[in-house]
């Protein structure tokens, strides 16, 4: 058995090995780059409360795995590479210890107990290298698929380990631990208690009545993970909208959708290509548009139910397939895409070990040779496949070959193009995704920000109206729109813009930082005094808002506001000479000389060429009497600025006190 094990490392290495190379892609900003929750390892809880409205909301272990990448990798792809396929490896070496131990169970004939561990072989080397799975164990973010897949295996594992077991109580152990793990991973876990139900009753104890009987109080133990899914479901509700019976899709539609997707991911096991990063969220009209496809997945859910009555056997992998992909392709709609191919991750497994096993019961021995072949073919298809991954601008340029009518493709590949400031090509995206479907508004939002870019400022107007015109609580067109107004000198329009802004997203910090702005600009202190204030409970280390409070404060001489002001911009940024200078300036007017002298004085030690700190220091010192003192800050401020008049003007007058003695 270890040359076994050894094989399956080695394939999976050699398929998945070149996606060490791949990069940051699409989800994964929001939810690796971009998350919080990932900063901290320690206390353990933080790292187990997801960022809300990303892949990892209500998914707390796979969370967790990505905040020891961050503590051990920082921000560098590669370690969540390296990540991602020990799960995977790990998963693969799994499929094969399920199938070899159930293989050579009584109930399977005496050839094929003969045979358990080259067929397990074959069943998982097909399942682990087969380039369905790329999207699953290339794409950093979905080691939630693969992480899950690894928990649901272990699950099933550990219990085939225990009733094989004279001392079972550890492995039982195991498996709900693996189990609840797998459930605070992702919801697909939700069927992995039946699974093993339906096996023992198939493989093991010979009846569901034998199997509660024998091992009832571990079946409670596995249900009793469902507690801890269901918690976390409604901790996440629609998943921030991107899923569940209110997102705004009809089931009904949904539902036949899936339908189709269903035979495409059949038609992918057995000839993986076309191979499609996203697919897009559209839905089909209604059943006419997939009646075949619909008979289709009746007659397999028909037959699997008449299996899992009359040959347990095949019923139970039947299930196995339809159980894991139906939270996600059944009627519960996932709005953000309606097909998926990481889907499939464990619900492969179910299709490599029927093709498997029939070709072994039809050809012999004879199987192995075409399967060395197809395996050692399907692990170069998924080596080209894992290059794609290596660019952003790769996935995308190739998802919209493949899906030229996907307008969120476009998107994206607009998005990053102007990212790289190939504003004009990002542009001829847009408007790609535009003629796909002429009622995306984010693509007449992104096209404005370009055009803009490009110097087509009318364009560019033209482009965020229309987006607002579909959709007039956009986000990023109000914001962005407010911003070309602001450039345009029209302080009414931008005004209200920034204001609509701040209406959809009033947790957004930017329009009200940029309304404050536009208001302090235009003289209107009270209005910028009260946006700052806004801005500044959502960002409260804002070290340029509080020094322009402090400053519109000081205007008013409202002191003791203006140096609570002052006092915050120091300490988010005590490094800041300006901070420093502009608290002291804030003391002085409030008649605190010795307290301002400190201040300057820490403002020219952090930045000595500041003119305005010599200077202000040189008053102060003086207003003390320190004439020696203020003098060789008069001085030090004419060597930095030698027709600096207020500096010359008071250095002759304390040159002259000096002499007098006064």
């Amino acid at each position: 058995m270890p040359w076994c094990l050894l094989a399956l490392v080695a394939l999976g290495v050699f398929a998945f090995g070149n996606g060490l190379n791949g990069v940051f892609v699409f989800d994964d900003v929001p939810s690796l780059l971009q998350n919080p929750s990932l900063e901290r390892i320690w206390p353990p809880w933080t790292a187990l409360q997801p960022q809300p409205e990303t892949t990892l909301s209500g998914r707390p272990v796979a969370n967790l795995t990505f905040a020891l990448n961050r503590a051990l990798n920082g921000v560098n792809p590669v370690g969540y590479h390296v990540g991602n396929i020990l799960i995977h490896l790990c998963a693969g070496l799994a499929v094969f210890g399920i199938a070899r131990r159930t293989l050579r169970r009584a109930t399977f004939p005496a050839d094929v107990q003969a045979a358990a561990a080259p067929i397990a072989l074959t069943m998982a080397a097909l399942w682990l290298v087969h380039p369905l799975q790329t999207e699953s164990v290339t794409y950093v973010v979905q080691r939630v698929e693969s992480l899950m897949g690894l928990w649901y295996l272990l699950t099933l594992y550990c219990f085939i380990r225990a009733v094989e077991s004279q001392a079972p109580r550890r492995w039982y152990a195991l498996s709900v631990l693996a189990c609840t793990l797998g459930m605070g991973t992702k919801e697909v876990m939700v069927s992995a208690p039946i699974t093993v139900f339906l096996y023992d009753r198939a493989f093991v104890a010979g009846s569901l009545r034998a199997a509660w009987q024998q091992r009832k109080q571990f079946y409670l133990c596995l249900a009793a993970s469902w507690l801890l899914l269901a918690l976390l479901v409604l901790a996440t509700p629609n998943r921030g909208g991107s899923a569940g019976l209110a997102a705004g899709v009809s089931a009904w539609r949904y539902g036949l959708t899936q339908c189709r997707a269903i035979l495409m991911y059949l038609r992918l096991t057995v000839w993986p290509h076309p191979l499609v990063f996203f697919y897009g969220d559209d839905v089909v009209h209604g059943f006419a548009d997939v009646a075949i496809s619909a008979i289709c997945v009746v007659l397999l859910l028909g037959g699997t139910a008449l299996a899992l009555w009359r040959n347990r056997m095949v019923g139970w992998v039947g299930f196995w397939f339809f159980a894991i992909l139906a939270p996600s392709s059944s009627i519960v709609p996932v709005v953000t895409q309606s097909m998926a191919e990481h889907r499939m991750y464990l619900s492969l497994a179910a299709m490599s070990a029927l093709i498997v096993y029939g070709s072994f019961r039809w050809l012999r021995q004879g199987s192995f040779a075409v399967w060395a072949v197809a395996v050692l073919t399907l692990c170069v298809a998924t080596n080209a496949r894992n290059r794609v991954y290596q660019s952003e601008t790769m996935v995308w340029i190739d998802t919209v070959a493949k899906v030229p009518d996907n307008p969120r493709a476009y998107d994206c590949l607009g998005g990053v193009l102007a990212a790289a400031g190939r504003y004009a090509e990002a542009a001829e995206a847009f408007q790609h995704a535009i003629t796909a479907r002429p009622d995306y508004f984010y693509s007449y939002s992104n096209l404005g920000v370009v055009l803009e870019k490009l110097g087509d400022k009318a364009g560019a107007k033209q482009a965020l109206e229309r987006a607002l015109a579909i959709n007039p609580r956009h986000y990023a067109a109000n914001f962005s729109l407010a911003e070309l107004l602001r450039t345009e000198g029209d302080y009414a329009g931008a005004r209200q813009r920034y204001l609509a802004a701040i209406d959809v997203m009033p947790r957004e910090a930017a329009p009200r930082l940029q309304l404050a702005m536009i208001e302090m600009d235009h003289g209107n202190s009270d209005a910028a005094i009260e946006s700052f204030r806004e801005e500044l409970k959502l960002r409260p280390n804002d070290a340029a808002s509080w020094m322009n409070l402090g400053i519109l404060l000081s205007e008013q001489r409202r002191l003791t506001e203006a140096l609570q002001a002052f006092e915050c911009a120091v300490r988010a940024v005590p490094d800041s000479g300006q901070a420093h200078f502009n608290l002291g300036y804030a003391l002085t007017l409030a008649g605190r000389t010795t307290d301002a002298i400190h201040e300057y004085e820490r403002a020219i030690a952090l930045d000595p060429k500041m003119v305005d700190a010599h200077l202000n220091l040189g008053t102060a010192l003086a207003a003390l009497g320190q004439y020696p003192a203020a003098i060789e800050q008069f001085e030090a401020v004419l060597k930095l600025d030698p027709n600096h008049a207020t500096a010359r003007a008071s250095l002759s007058t304390m040159q002259m006190r000096a002499v007098l003695g006064q």
